[in-house]
């Protein structure tokens, strides 16, 4: 004889004609564990799909966070292009110098933002790539 069928909570087993009380100590039937599995898989497929999904959104604000470093500093390079050097008398460097550091800074926290723009923006269709293919399973 094969072995018993078990209810999934192993409280009865079927006899053959009708369910009766489980022995003590038995466990569920191999039928059981195998839902058990495919919920269990379910729900770390669920988990994973969270998360991407919140790695979408963290990286979507990163992109933003890098576009408006990228808009501000861009300005300030304009302002700092188009300000007459006579505007930064009374500082204690040459004129020339401060606006050099201020088109230097501007600059590089313009293309900053870019670079941070484009490695969010890459890595969010990474991520939804990475989605679609777990909906697929």
């Amino acid at each position: 004889m094969g072995e018993p069928t078990f209810s999934p909570d192993g409280k009865w087993m079927w006899n053959g004609d009708e369910w009766i009380p489980a022995p003590p100590n038995q466990e569920p039937s191999v039928v059981v564990r195998e839902t058990s599995t495919k919920r269990k898989d379910e729900y770390e497929k669920e988990i994973l799909r969270l998360q991407y999904e919140r790695h979408i959104e963290t990286l979507t604000k990163r992109s933003n966070d890098g576009l408006n470093a990228m808009l501000f500093f861009g300005i300030c390079l304009i302002v700092a292009i188009i300000t007459p050097a006579e505007a930064y008398e009374g500082i204690p460097f040459p004129n020339d110098v401060v606006q050099l550091f201020m088109l230097i800074g501007s600059v590089v926290m313009t293309f900053g933002g870019w670079a941070v723009m484009g490695k969010a923006s890459s890595e969010i269709k990474d991520t939804k790539r990475k989605l679609q293919n777990l909906e697929r399973l």
